[in-house]
């Protein structure tokens, strides 16, 4: 199945907004990559940071 293949594949910049919704809490509507599962604390409070500052330069 081709949701089973994709949570083999490594992050790329495409999934990385994925990652981050995913990790902060949000809901998101595709296969969670598996860096997400694997990921450490410390490179999932990174993500969140990261999408805040965005979203702080960057409001909807």
């Amino acid at each position: 199945r081709a949701d089973a293949v994709a949570l083999t594949q490594p992050a790329s910049a495409d999934t990385l907004p994925l990652l981050a919704r995913g990790v902060c809490g949000g809901k998101f509507d595709k296969p969670v990559p598996s860096l997400t599962l694997n990921s450490s604390l410390a490179l999932r409070r990174a993500i969140c940071e990261q999408q805040n500052a965005d979203l702080k330069r960057h409001p909807a």
